[in-house]
């Protein structure tokens, strides 16, 4: 599972904010470079994460919330349920044979 606040360079335009369910959690804001959105991909399955770690404690990501005019990224999470913490496999880890390239490219004008 990927810690939030590994995940980031702290560099950047973008700030990456943290929304706990139920107002339930405070954890302090990043900053990114719109190239970074790429973290939040699986390099395996090419979906996006669905579970990360704050302060070594496992989340589930519900939403990502992305809004270009604010420069912001919003990350909503909540606990993980009991049964999910009990998986043999991780969420980002492709299910019988489900491989997929993914291939991501970025230019400057």
């Amino acid at each position: 599972m990927n810690e939030y606040l590994l995940l980031f360079s702290n560099f950047g335009k973008i700030q990456v904010n943290v929304k706990f369910e139920d107002d339930g959690g405070f954890i302090t804001s990043m900053k990114m470079n719109p190239i970074e959105i790429t973290k939040l991909i699986s390099p395996i399955n090419g979906q996006f994460f669905s579970e990360m770690t704050f302060d070594d404690y496992p989340f589930e990501v519900y939403k990502y919330k992305i809004n270009p005019l604010k420069k912001t990224l919003t990350i909503h999470v909540r606990p993980l349920k009991e049964d999910s913490k009990k998986r043999q496999v991780p969420d980002d880890l492709p299910q019988h044979g489900q491989f997929q390239t993914v291939g991501l490219c970025a230019t400057q004008h």
